[in-house]
């Protein structure tokens, strides 16, 4: 049993991951804009979210 803990307790090993462009936030904050129905008004809001998601993302697999 201590051997199975022991297994799970090291993070998988996984490639390096790209760092989060200003460029996929846009597409991802127009995404956004996009299932709000296009409604203006909310640039700073879709661009804060979509940073948070795609950084949220990129750092799963990683240690805490």
């Amino acid at each position: 049993m201590n051997k199975f803990k022991k297994a799970m307790a090291t993070p998988p090993t996984s490639e390096p991951r790209a760092p989060v462009t200003e460029e996929a936030i846009g597409e991802r904050a127009y995404e956004l804009y996009l299932q709000r129905g296009r409604q203006d008004g909310q640039a700073i809001e879709d661009w804060l979210a979509a940073e948070a998601q795609l950084r949220n993302i990129k750092g799963k697999g990683t240690a805490n």
